[in-house]
């Protein structure tokens, strides 16, 4: 099993693909047992270590956690790989003198806007105590707050005016971490309209757009109904099996029969329903999918990804890649469209490693 880290295995790879990703979203779509974030990390590492002149970084990343993960725990999870632009973030954040607060270009190159902190600084206010009833607490404005999220966001990507060759040269990379999180504080219409203005945003800036969202209920889907052998039970529907008089436990709770199966009942409708997460994968121009194995558990791999590229979307293919899918084709103005890539991976401490596994993939 030869493994490689998993930046060599990525589609974009290469700066000429990096460069492909001006204008593109890209949905990394997880689970809660195979956790995606670190390819945020590993695409943030990609951009933040892109060299520009004169020594300085021509890559800026705009990260928007949502999720209870501070700045700081972003800034040291991108240091252990190795990125300069998040050591320099510590630096110019645990420095008390004014000099050190006016940071270098790769301090600058690296934003982090701790979303969840700012709304809980919001909600409960400056003047609310700790004695205080929890009724009186005054409540978070969230349009008026994602509002004034935009405008940061929008003067963020303008940056300096004055340096239009920067300007030129400079390839960004917003990041929301993540987009179900950002529904439940508020709300799943609000959280789509910020993600689309903020997709209208980064493609009028020939910015890369990443978000990551949570993909539980598809998965869970995908994964009973892939199993075989006894797992067939578990694809039965709830309803099937109480009009059957079967019982899958006894305990607390058994004797409200009734009570109990129109719980489970609504339940179960209530996870049937499609999640609000889908309408992303029709934005996206490639979809990055963190997934569990269907072997179960492995040391050798925690899971596997798959990339692909959305038909009618930007992708992540350079022209190159492009012109040479049409030469082979004879010149015909058929669209590129790509198969898609499978890799494993396994993280460790010292870092996120890309492999394929010989059989029980």
């Amino acid at each position: 099993m030869n493994s490689v880290p998993l930046v060599h295995a990525l589609p974009w790879s290469d700066d000429e693909n990096l460069d492909s990703l001006k204008k593109c979203m890209i949905l990394v779509s997880d689970t809660s047992e195979t956790e995606g974030r670190f390819m945020l990390h590993t695409l943030a590492s990609q951009f933040l270590s892109l060299s520009g002149g004169g020594g300085s970084s021509s890559g800026r990343v705009l990260w928007l956690a949502c999720g209870p993960s501070t700045d700081k725990q972003v800034a040291t999870a991108l240091k252990k790989m190795g990125c300069d632009a998040a050591a320099a973030y510590l630096r110019s954040s645990l420095s008390l003198s004014a000099a050190a607060a006016k940071s270098t270009s790769r301090a600058d190159a690296l934003k982090i806007i701790p979303m969840t902190q700012e709304i809980a600084v919001e909600l409960a206010g400056d003047n609310v105590g700790l004695d205080e009833n929890l009724e009186n607490m005054p409540s978070c404005n969230e349009e008026k707050y994602i509002k004034g999220l935009i405008k940061r966001v929008k003067l963020w990507l303008q940056g300096d005016k004055k340096n239009t060759l920067q300007q030129q040269q400079r390839r960004d990379l917003i990041i929301v971490d993540d987009a179900s999180t950002l529904a439940t504080l508020l709300g799943e219409y609000i959280a789509y309209a910020f993600i689309q203005k903020i997709q209208t945003l980064a493609t009028a800036n020939n910015a890369c757009f990443l978000v990551r969202c949570s993909n539980d209920v598809d998965v869970e889907t995908y994964m009973t109904s892939t199993d075989s052998g006894s797992s067939n039970i578990a694809t039965t529907s709830m309803s099937n099996r109480h009009a059957k008089g079967s019982r899958d436990w006894v305990g607390a709770g058994s004797n409200n029969y009734q009570e109990q199966v129109k719980i489970e009942e609504e339940a179960g409708a209530l996870l049937s329903c499609p999640p609000w997460e889908r309408s992303l994968v029709e934005m996206a121009d490639g979809i990055v999918d963190v997934l569990p194995l269907l072997s179960g558990f492995s040391r050798e791999a925690h899971g596997r990804i798959i990339f692909t590229e959305r038909l009618g979307g930007r992708g992540w293919t350079s022209s190159k890649s492009r012109d040479l899918w049409k030469r082979r084709k004879g010149g015909s103005s058929e669209s590129f469209v790509s198969t898609g890539s499978v890799v494993n991976y396994r993280c460790s401490d010292n870092g996120v490693m890309a492999f394929h596994l010989r059989s029980g993939s």
